[in-house]
């Protein structure tokens, strides 16, 4: 791997733009640029901050090339949601403190818990909720200020998702008498479900009565509006799956290569010598037969390595994530 060397200036130039970071994974890579431009070498700074080598090398090498530009991807819109002027502060706490209804009083709980500092994950705990009403909550305060909050008709009234359109006596008649000369018993299936809607039975009760889930009956009425009884004898076409092929770069290679070696969980291991094998031209079959991996799994990894990454790739998801790291850290 290229060690690089940074200069007074894009040290000065990290240094700032870190104290200034608002956005969570910026900061975190803004420190590991730090730590390298200060001369720690990459292990010690992979086990202080927990990233892969090669996220680290893959880091300065971005930087290198682009300067901070490569920060312009990032989003500070959800940093920016999740902060509080000192109006908006006293605004909450005035409102919570003069609350009167138990309901209003918990929503607002959740936005002055939130607005002291609090993460999403321990207000959501703190009041009982799940993180996603915490952001919901957050999002409609943002969007619509506190009479959204104080006053629920402010709020936009849920809508249950239902099929409104209903079924002609001319279409049901048509399904009776395709249900006795249906070409498979999926599709006899699916006449049945059809005459129950057509019957004026729930969507709950219909897939309750065949088995179907509920997005299946859902989409299996849309499909008959959309076609009509027509489209119920259509044979589905199935379409060989075609795997797109992943060519390797030098680099590539060069950066799957650094990490043989320093792997020691045992099927993370397996993962990277699929990699590199593949690098090597070997065929997928054949790097089957020397890691004992599935050829699926084998053609899995190198889908996403080229898609996420190389940490992504090798992770073992049923243990802890991290455990890649050298001299046994975790």
């Amino acid at each position: 791997m290229a060690v690089y060397e940074f200069t007074p200036e894009q040290i000065a130039e990290i240094e700032s733009a870190r104290k200034a970071a608002t956005n969570k994974k910026a900061a975190g890579d803004l420190q590991i640029l730090s730590l390298y431009a200060h001369g720690m070498p990459v292990k010690q700074i992979s086990q202080k901050t927990g990233a892969c080598i090669a996220v680290i090398y893959k880091l300065v090498h971005k930087y290198q090339e682009q300067g901070l530009a490569m920060l312009s991807g990032y989003s500070y819109a959800a940093a920016e949601r999740y902060t509080f002027t000192q109006e908006q502060i006293a605004e909450i706490e005035a409102a919570y403190n003069t609350v009167t209804d138990v309901r209003v009083a918990h929503r607002l709980k959740i936005l002055r818990l939130r607005a002291r500092g609090k993460s999403t994950e321990k207000v959501a705990k703190a009041v009982g909720v799940g993180q996603t009403t915490v952001r919901r909550m957050i999002y409609a305060y943002k969007d619509k200020g506190i009479g959204s909050i104080v006053n629920p008709a402010v709020r936009k009234p849920y809508k249950s998702r239902r099929h409104e359109l209903g079924c002609t006596p001319e279409q049901a008649a048509a399904l009776k008498n395709m249900l006795d000369s249906a070409a498979s018993k999926r599709t006899a299936l699916h006449i049945r479900a059809l005459l129950l809607w057509a019957e004026g039975k729930s969507l709950k009760d219909v897939a309750a009565a065949t088995g179907l889930s509920l997005s299946s009956v859902y989409r299996l009425i849309r499909k008959f509006q959309e076609n009509g009884v027509a489209g119920m004898n259509k044979k589905r076409r199935h379409r060989p799956f075609t795997a797109p092929k992943y060519s390797f770069t030098d680099q590539q290679k060069a950066e799957i290569g650094a990490m043989r070696g320093l792997v020691t969980n045992e099927r993370e291991t397996k993962k990277l010598e699929a990699l590199w094998l593949r690098t090597e031209k070997k065929n997928l079959p054949e790097i089957s037969a020397i890691t004992g991996l599935h050829t699926q799994t084998v053609y899995e990894i190198i889908r996403k390595y080229h898609e996420r990454g190389l940490e992504t790739a090798i992770g073992d998801r049923r243990g802890r994530r991290g455990k890649t790291i050298e001299n046994g850290h975790s």
